[in-house]
């Protein structure tokens, strides 16, 4: 389910990422076109979908009757899809959200700009996900837990209740985070990790129980 009206959405990229979202997408809304940086386009089409470049865009795709969506990855810590958000929203384009038909969220959930809900998501009641937020395959989230703005969620991540997971975080393939845990701003969660204890600003944590590695979030997601 997209948010709003019917308008034609446009996916910022041309990564396989991308290329997923347009596919689900196109279930439900018409994907008119991808669109990536200026200098950054090596195909002309994806899947019979044209590939335009940024200044193309407003010409193309006019703010006014287009929203554009931004499945974009954990770069620079879910920085850099941050950054192509603001940017387009300084251009004037609404960036919509969208939930799979297969996923299960209470009816209070409120999705925000650029929330990007893949199949079979679960969220339970009282959950609060801010904007710019990816949830994949199969994650779920447990009752009255909070995810802050820019985070990326890979799949099947589980969480039990009352948990709270900061800004910008990533938290990888499988990862289970205890109830009650509280996830720091801008922290790496590696695949497969188990997190039990609360953890610091800018850390990476791997492993079963989870321990704090000595890089940091920006180091690991240049």
């Amino acid at each position: 389910m997209l948010s709003s009206n019917k308008k034609p959405v446009v996916v910022f990229g041309a990564t396989p990422l991308a290329e997923l979202a347009a596919y689900l997408i196109t279930e439900e809304r018409q994907v008119l076109a991808h669109v990536v940086d200026d200098g950054y386009r090596t195909q002309t089409s994806l899947n019979g979908i044209p590939v335009l470049e940024i200044s193309e865009l407003p010409a193309a795709c006019p703010p006014d009757s287009h929203e554009l969506v931004v499945p974009l990855g954990f770069s620079r810590i879910n920085g850099l899809r941050q950054q192509k958000c603001d940017e387009l929203e300084a251009m004037g384009y609404t960036l919509s959200s969208y939930r799979h038909p297969s996923s299960q969220c209470w009816q209070g959930l409120q999705q925000q700009a650029n929330t990007l809900i893949f199949e079979g998501v679960i969220v339970q009641p009282f959950v609060r996900i801010g904007r710019n937020v990816i949830l994949r395959a199969g994650t779920n989230l447990g009752h009255h837990s909070t995810v802050g703005d820019h985070c990326f969620i890979a799949s099947g991540v589980t969480t039990g209740g009352n948990v709270s997971i900061g800004q910008r975080c990533f938290i990888g393939l499988g990862a289970v985070l205890r109830d009650g845990v509280r996830i720091a701003d801008r922290c790496f969660i590696g695949a497969g990790a188990v997190v039990i204890s609360d953890t610091e600003e800018d850390g990476v944590y791997v492993g079963n129980p989870a321990k704090k590695m000595a890089k940091t979030s920006a180091e690991v997601t240049r």
